[in-house]
């Protein structure tokens, strides 16, 4: 996600803010994902469950970021996670 965020929104020579956003997104999902890992060792299914609202609320607003940068002669958009 990082990486691909920051091919979109990054010239050669600066970081953009839209690639910090995509950074954000991506480390966003990151942390849910070590947060999930933590709940499951723990046997904690409604922290669990929290942490992987988390992650799809980021992975949500990257795609929802990256699909307003997309033109239509790409293709397909990417698909939101309900």
């Amino acid at each position: 996600m990082g990486m691909l965020g920051t091919t979109f929104f990054t010239p050669d020579s600066t970081v953009s803010n839209d690639a910090l956003l995509m950074r954000y997104y991506a480390n966003e999902l990151g942390y849910t994902c070590q947060d999930i890992e933590i709940a499951a060792a723990k046997d904690d299914r409604g922290a669990a469950i929290e942490a992987w609202r988390g992650g799809r609320d980021a992975i949500n607003s990257w795609v929802g970021y990256v699909n307003r940068a997309l033109p239509d002669k790409v293709g397909d958009k990417f698909v939101e996670e309900g």
